[in-house]
């Protein structure tokens, strides 16, 4: 089954479900008709609503319809592998991603570690200070 068809029927029982219609009654009620959303929801593989029938739908149920910009190609791809991710892999790459898009300042940044002296480096300092001059 296609997703867009599933997707519509999903909306369509919604719809239903909202105001207490059958498919024919919400159909006339539209002024779309009944053969359109019976096929549907009889899962007729050859048929999808138009965003035009979907619009009248929405204006007689007064039921919101969301409505998401095409994704091009690396959009889907980036959506297949976050939905292939578990959770914690998910709470990673958005933590990951905040930080590259420089949302995740609220505190300010470490600061850098301090490289550790050289123990030669100390020795000789510990003995200038002590006034030992036999050391180099």
């Amino acid at each position: 089954m296609d997703e867009e068809q599933e997707a519509a029927r999903r909306l369509v029982r919604e719809m239903m479900r909202a105001t207490g219609l059958d498919p024919t009654s919400l159909a006339r009620k539209a002024g779309v008709s009944p053969s359109t959303l019976t096929r549907l929801m009889a899962g007729s593989v050859k048929h999808t609503l138009s965003v035009r029938t979907l619009a009248k739908l929405s204006r007689a149920t007064g039921i919101e319809i969301p409505v998401a910009p095409p994704l091009d190609e690396s959009k889907r791809e980036l959506l297949g592998a976050y939905d292939a991710m578990n959770e914690e892999q998910r709470w990673a790459l958005l933590t990951m991603a905040k930080g590259i898009a420089g949302q995740n300042r609220t505190e300010e940044a470490p600061p850098a570690p301090r490289p550790k002296p050289r123990a030669v480096g100390c020795v000789v300092l510990a003995a200038r200070r002590c006034g030992r001059s036999d050391r180099p």
